[in-house]
């Protein structure tokens, strides 16, 4: 089976959508991968999309004092959905990097708001 396919496979049971609608909204979504250390959520910048870690370990980050001190908070299983705080807040509230190797998807947020609708 092709990897895309089975994490979308993942990710319909996940987010518990009805196949008929999660198939509305798949090609919405892009892959991406994170080897370990990388940053999946920066702390300079909102981002605009709905992150969903399929798979992998995250570490939470601080950022402690003047000088900057980067510190874990926790580690974090997938399956997670990451980046909604941020654009809730409107500023950078989350920092996240790979843990282990992650798999994770991207969507628009207004596409997000619409699956959410839909499953409601």
């Amino acid at each position: 089976m092709d990897r895309n396919k089975e994490l979308l496979k993942n990710l319909s049971k996940f987010l518990d959508l009805d196949s008929k609608i999660f198939k509305k909204f798949e090609k919405r979504f892009e892959f991406f991968n994170k080897s370990m250390g990388e940053t999946i959520i920066s702390p300079t910048s909102i981002p605009q999309e709905i992150y969903i870690v399929l798979n992998g370990q995250m570490r939470i980050k601080g950022i402690k004092g003047k000088k900057g001190s980067v510190f874990t908070i926790g580690l974090s299983e997938a399956p997670a959905i990451i980046g909604e705080s941020s654009i809730f807040a409107n500023e950078p509230i989350e920092f996240i990097s790979a843990a282990t190797e992650c798999e994770y998807v991207k969507i628009k947020k207004k596409d997000w708001d619409e699956i959410i609708n839909v499953n409601e």
